[in-house]
Formats: structure tokens, sequence, C-alpha cells
């Protein structure tokens, strides 16, 4: 998007900011968290976060940032919801 605006999605896509000069280490894990949240609709498990995060390496954040939405809502975690507790049921 190019222009002399901020896009009002942007502060919830990118919630460690964005800046010109780059993003400090966490930016990855933060936008996994915040993105994988809202589409499993549950807290992702640390294993679930390093395999997402690890998306952002050799990346632009931008890019990263596309290869993690890609895929969360391409996961059976987003497609489906899940009943955890099964014992609930009996």
């Amino acid at each position: 998007i190019v222009g002399p605006f901020e896009p009002q999605s942007r502060p919830m896509a990118l919630p460690c900011g964005h800046r010109a000069n780059g993003h400090n280490t966490d930016c990855p894990r933060l936008i996994t968290t915040a993105l994988a949240r809202k589409a499993w609709r549950r807290a992702p498990t640390p294993a679930e976060l390093d395999r997402l995060s690890a998306m952002f390496q050799g990346t632009k954040i931008e890019h990263g940032t596309e290869l993690v939405l890609q895929a969360l809502l391409s996961s059976a975690d987003f497609l489906f919801r899940f009943e955890r507790n099964f014992s609930d049921y009996e």
C-alpha cells in the first residue's frame, strides 16, 4: 500500500509496530501469537509458536506475516472446531 496514510489493519497485523529500520527479535513471536489466537480461538502452544515463528527467518516481516497467515488459515485448527476434553461428554 502506497500513500501518506497508515492502513487501519497494520496495528492489528503488526502488534509490535512497523519501523523502517527493522524490528526487534520478539516481533515475529508477538505477531504469531496475536494471529494464532484470533484464527484458532485458543492460545497456541509454545511448540506451535516456535514452528510458526520460524517462518520469519530469512524474510522481511511482511512476508513472514503472510506465510504465517497462510499456515494458520489452512490449518485444521482454523477450519474445524475441535473439542479438546471428551470426558465432559461421558
